[in-house]
């Protein structure tokens, strides 16, 4: 599956080891390169997750031209296989500003790459392959470097009703029913208050507030309605006006049958 990554400058940073590997001649087995300023940025807004790497490049005899390319390696678990990413400015040779940089022995070359935007979650690496061209653009040495894993995981909350396990008439009101809806939130942060709605066979919804709902965690919410006559829709609907950073809105109603009596 390809995924577009929106690439924007990048705000935090949390510094983390570099882990590389080489490949190619033996020149390039000592191949003047460098990887610094690692970051790995989580974030609850998907548009401001995102990693980033300073590549360093120095010219190996003979240089004509330098030239790198990023990559962007995605895995659903930390130690499963890594694949390539698609998105801007990823995957594409680029070569230095002034085409010269390269030629003399002290030249250095310092890129700076961010990747932000990334809206799906998973385990994450930059990998930067580094190419010396000599004369004619006749290759003489590449090698290849890779980031430490970035754990970009889902952090939003995730509320959902997982059931309404108790639609019962009220003996002290034969015309109100005694509604009962299972709440979750099942990510790995907690929601600030949101609203919960009961509607029965399309009429009008009826509103309770809740505090709020911890990580990984449920509730139980109580609605004294009309009652239901079998066959009808009863719909229970949480955060409807998302008020909440909801990782999956899909999951936010659940509507069921009004069972028949006895």
């Amino acid at each position: 599956m390809v995924m577009t990554v929106k690439r924007y400058l990048v705000i935090a940073c949390v510094l983390a080891g570099l882990a590389g590997t080489s490949t190619l001649s033996a020149q390039a087995s000592s191949a003047p390169v460098a990887l610094r300023a690692y970051g790995c940025s989580p974030n609850l807004q998907p548009l401001l997750r995102g990693l980033n790497v300073t590549a360093v490049m120095r010219p190996v005899t003979g240089t004509q031209t330098l030239r790198m390319r990023f990559d962007l390696l995605r895995a659903s678990h930390r130690t499963a296989r890594y694949r390539v990413v698609h998105g801007a400015n990823l995957g594409r040779w680029i070569t230095p500003p002034k085409p010269t940089l390269g030629r003399q022995p002290g030249d250095v070359w310092n890129v700076s790459h961010p990747v932000v935007g990334v809206s799906r979650a998973g385990y994450y690496r930059l990998q930067v392959t580094f190419e010396w061209l000599g004369a004619n653009g006749r290759r003489l040495a590449a090698t290849t470097r890779t980031t430490a894993v970035c754990p970009l995981l889902e952090l939003r909350p995730d509320l959902l009703v997982s059931a309404i396990p108790s639609i019962a008439p009220l003996v002290a009101h034969p015309s109100k029913d005694a509604y009962v809806a299972s709440i979750r939130n099942r990510g790995v942060t907690g929601a600030g208050p949101f609203a919960v709605q009961l509607s029965v066979a399309g009429g009008a919804p009826i509103t309770q507030t809740v505090s709020g709902l911890g990580p990984r965690s449920g509730r139980r919410v109580r609605f004294v309605a009309p009652a239901c006559a079998p066959g009808d829709a009863i719909t229970i609907t949480v955060d409807p006006s998302g008020q909440v950073l909801d990782y999956d809105p899909a999951n936010n109603s659940l509507t069921v049958v009004c069972p028949s009596a006895g």
